[in-house]
């Protein structure tokens, strides 16, 4: 047998593969933040007068963050060679909103003499101290200790009210997508055509083998069995973890196609159809 040479008139089956992924990432943060405080007094004295102190505040905050990222990316290589395009692509931004209100009112029904308004004074102080004791950790009591030790002979009575409440939120939402998509066609190219260095490429790996088992003579259907199990083998070792995975197998299949396609027309073009064995 007469081993065939690859040449630029043979009709050969060059591959063309596309391969495309895209991605994006989402990330959102927003922590909110309240507080609220309202205090109220309302203080009798012993000939009927009535003072009310009132105050309350508002505070709040909100934080917003945002960001995204995404990335394209496309792969296409074949006889004429390999080109690729990426485009990233990021957005941020930010949003902080701080809010505070407070309100004070006092009113006086009656008439108040230098002695009243004095306790009046004593007894807010001493009120207010033991109220910020309970709200704000101080349980110690020195508050009211400080209240009953006072001389507040002009008072009838005293009536407080306080509330407090604080609120905080934090929040996170997180979004991820990933696109994979891939595509490989094998062309036929007509008698004469000009030959990419892709295809000769292929050509000088598979053609040594096409030889060397010519001159070995051996019928490709002698072949099919133990090759597939060589390609098979070639496909189990690769990681399935891997991204490229699915283009990795199908390059393979790619490749065991072409091979014997080429065995066979080298078959054919020595001696015809090959009788089946009886």
């Amino acid at each position: 047998m007469v081993p065939i040479a690859a040449t630029a008139s043979e009709s050969v089956s060059p591959w063309n593969y596309l391969e495309r992924q895209s991605g994006s990432r989402t990330e959102i943060n927003q922590v909110s933040a309240r507080q609220s405080e309202s205090k109220a007094i309302t203080i009798k004295t012993a000939e009927g007068d009535t003072v009310t102190l009132s105050f309350s505040q508002q505070s709040e905050m909100d934080y917003l963050g945002y960001q995204h990222l995404g990335y394209q990316k496309a792969l296409a290589w074949g006889d004429q060679g390999a080109m690729g395009q990426w485009q990233r692509s990021s957005l941020a931004g930010e949003q902080l909103y701080l809010g505070h209100n407070s309100e004070l009112s006092i009113s006086v029904e009656g008439d108040l003499s230098a002695e009243e308004l004095e306790d009046i004074t004593q007894a807010v102080q001493a009120v207010d101290k033991m109220m910020q004791g309970l709200l704000y950790g101080d349980k110690s009591g020195q508050g009211v200790t400080a209240l009953k030790d006072l001389d507040l002979d002009t008072l009838a009575g005293i009536k407080a009210d306080y509330s407090y409440s604080r609120e905080v939120r934090v929040q996170r939402l997180t979004h991820e997508a990933h696109q994979y998509s891939h595509q490989g066609v094998i062309q036929s190219r007509g008698v004469g055509r000009v030959r990419g260095p892709f295809a000769e490429q292929m050509d000088r790996l598979i053609n040594p083998l096409v030889r060397q088992i010519g001159a070995a003579d051996i019928e490709p259907r002698h072949l099919e069995k133990p090759l597939g199990r060589l390609f098979k083998g070639y496909q189990n070792n690769l990681n399935t973890t891997d991204s490229r995975y699915q283009s990795q197998k199908e390059i393979l299949e790619m490749i065991q196609e072409t091979f014997f396609q080429r065995l066979e027309t080298y078959f054919e073009s020595s001696f015809g159809e090959v009788a089946p064995d009886h």
